[in-house]
């Protein structure tokens, strides 16, 4: 039986981690923790990562400074949505 690592999804250029779920913010200071091989990036093979931000958070700030796409988007009332090529994206390792 292999074991698999636990592992999270960082996304380089903010170093916050993915959460997927609908109706929430995508990039989060935590992430989900992976204990499986199935994760985001076998849903998203050949396309960018969505990445849906809601409500004005820390962690929205730090997006909209550091991702201009999400910047120019969001708004105090609706949220936004970009997709983000997979390749800013890795496997951390826990």
């Amino acid at each position: 039986m292999s074991s698999i690592k636990p592992y999270r999804i960082k996304h380089k250029p903010t170093g916050l981690y993915y959460y997927p779920g609908s109706g929430r913010t995508n990039l989060t200071f935590r992430g989900k923790i992976y204990k499986t091989k199935q994760n985001v990036f076998d849903y998203y093979l050949y396309s960018p990562i969505p990445i849906y931000m809601f409500n004005v958070s820390k962690t929205a700030e730090i997006c909209k400074r550091l991702i201009p796409e999400i910047g120019e988007k969001l708004s105090k009332y609706s949220g936004c949505k970009v997709e983000l090529p997979r390749e800013d994206f890795e496997i951390e390792t826990l």
